[in-house]
């Protein structure tokens, strides 16, 4: 299972520093973590990313990927990104 996370600064001024709090679902095992601009993983449950700085506009994208428990059938996976 894969979530992507698109974040982005709508400005109007830079952020020197941002964070990004992934409640990953419990059922997801074994996570992965891959980004596409440099950002520090503080945290593992809850994931908690940190980065900066981020210009006004700019966006960046982090992917999480897992693998589903076994003993998971017919359910609805939620993921809550703060």
């Amino acid at each position: 299972l894969t979530f992507t996370l698109v974040y982005t600064n709508l400005g109007p001024e830079y952020a020197d520093a941002f964070t990004i709090t992934d409640q990953l679902p419990v059922t997801l095992t074994n996570p992965s973590v891959a980004t596409n601009r440099p950002v520090t993983l503080a945290g593992m449950f809850p994931h908690t990313f940190v980065g900066g700085p981020l210009a006004a506009g700019a966006s960046g994208m982090n992917t999480i990927s897992g693998i589903v428990t076994p003993l998971v059938v017919n359910e609805r996976i939620t993921n809550t990104i703060t």
